[in-house]
């Protein structure tokens, strides 16, 4: 949740990018270090590639001044690998923010309905992601 809205996370877009059968190429990469050979900066572009031939690529970047980090010198690049990621899943297969309707202009996130994020009987939590592909009426077929 960001703002009280939820969006999808890195999990959704690994459940979305597996159904898919969405494979990824990293691209570029460009990792920047100090004096002292700790990570400042990393930059990636990745391509998702979908079964078909479909592809999209997804730049995503991090610094360490971002927030604190454990171990930067892994946590920054990946990061960034998974940002580059996210938005390369999302591009392949046209979950667009402004297509659906949902927007948070603060998170740039693509968000659902409150009533989406709620429990079942305040015991099983609903799978987001598949709730909300429902809700679109989005194809899932890859083919």
């Amino acid at each position: 949740m960001i703002s009280g809205k939820a969006y999808i996370k890195k999990s959704g877009w690994r459940k979305i990018s597996f159904y898919f059968n969405v494979s990824y190429e990293i691209r570029d990469k460009n990792i920047e270090f100090d004096e002292n050979r700790n990570v400042q900066r990393a930059e990636f572009i990745v391509r998702a590639i979908m079964q078909g031939g479909r592809f999209a690529d997804g730049w995503g970047s991090c610094e360490r001044r971002e927030k604190k980090f454990l171990k930067p010198n892994h946590d920054i690049p990946s990061t960034a690998e998974t940002r580059a990621k996210n938005r390369a899943c999302q591009e392949s297969v046209n979950i667009e923010k402004a297509q659906l309707g949902f927007h948070d202009d603060q998170t740039s996130s693509t968000v659902f309905p409150d009533f989406i994020t709620t429990k079942l009987n305040n015991q099983i939590k609903i799978d987001k992601v598949c709730l909300f592909i429902d809700f679109h009426g989005l194809n899932l077929d890859p083919t």
